[in-house]
């Protein structure tokens, strides 16, 4: 949301310095209407920096609520109907102040006075749907904090393996793709590690053919990493599935694969 409202904030600097400009040339009804508006503008500008400092902090379980983001909404909506009016008054003052411009007058003060171009006047508060942004935004997060908590469940997963709770970790990884969060939410390069850690877990257990099909798996996933299938736990079926492991081997070595968001950093 703050983008596109920060947007239109860069937006206002022409206005503003005409109006400064002008201000000379201004009778005074006009002088204090300008002035009024201007004040009025950077009073929102300070309200705007208070609400970014405070959205900036953690976020609590309170400002999660959709009853709270849509609070915040409600304070967003209203400062830009305000900007909005305060912009279109002063545009309209300097509008009507452009039908008397001259330069010799300008000239008379000592100092350049730009004429204000009324046609580049592109400021649109109103236009901003705050609604859409906010569930676009809540939709992200969603995405995100889920990834989290299947990054997790793949860590408690690599501890078991590693404490040698093989039947245990196995399956945890097997119910794994059952659960809707990890259907929806799963990643390619969790996709990747879920392989390995499946793979792992089956060929320490010396379950090889169940072994060999997670590293067809992974072999498939373009963000796996050539490095996995170096791993000490796979020794025994190098040796007893020579070929079929060569193939996968030299699928991840060579094969030209897109780049992961992160590398996958297993045992």
């Amino acid at each position: 949301q703050f983008r596109s409202v920060t947007a239109y904030v860069i937006k206002i600097k022409p206005l503003i310095d005409a109006a400064t400009d002008y201000v000379v040339t201004m009778r005074q009804d006009q002088q204090i209407k300008t002035e009024k508006i201007l004040r009025e503008i950077n009073e929102q500008l300070a309200f705007l920096h208070q609400e970014m400092v405070a959205r900036r902090k953690e976020k609590s379980i309170l400002q999660r609520r959709s009853k709270h983001e849509s609070m915040f909404n409600s304070k967003l909506e209203k400062f830009c109907m305000t900007m909005q009016n305060q912009c279109t008054l002063l545009h309209e003052l300097l509008t009507e102040l452009n039908q008397s411009f001259s330069g010799d007058i300008a000239s008379q003060f000592g100092f350049n006075i730009n004429r204000y171009d009324e046609s580049s006047f592109d400021i649109g508060f109103h236009t901003i749907n705050f609604t859409e942004l906010s569930n676009k935004a809540l939709a992200t997060r969603r995405t995100r904090d889920h990834a989290a908590d299947i990054g997790l469940m793949l860590e408690s997963a690599e501890e078991m393996i590693d404490e040698g709770e093989l039947e245990m970790a196995l399956q945890f990884l097997n119910k794994m793709p059952t659960t809707l969060e990890v259907q929806k939410y799963m990643r390619d390069e969790q996709k990747a590690t879920h392989a390995f850690l499946t793979a792992k877990c089956h060929a320490k257990l010396h379950h090889h053919q169940e072994a060999m099909a997670a590293l067809k798996q992974l072999a498939a996933n373009s963000a796996a990493t050539d490095d996995l299938i170096e791993d000490e736990d796979f020794t025994e079926l190098a040796t007893k599935n020579q070929k079929q492991f060569h193939t996968i081997a030299c699928t991840l070595r060579n094969v030209k694969r897109a780049p992961a968001e992160y590398e996958l950093k297993l045992k």
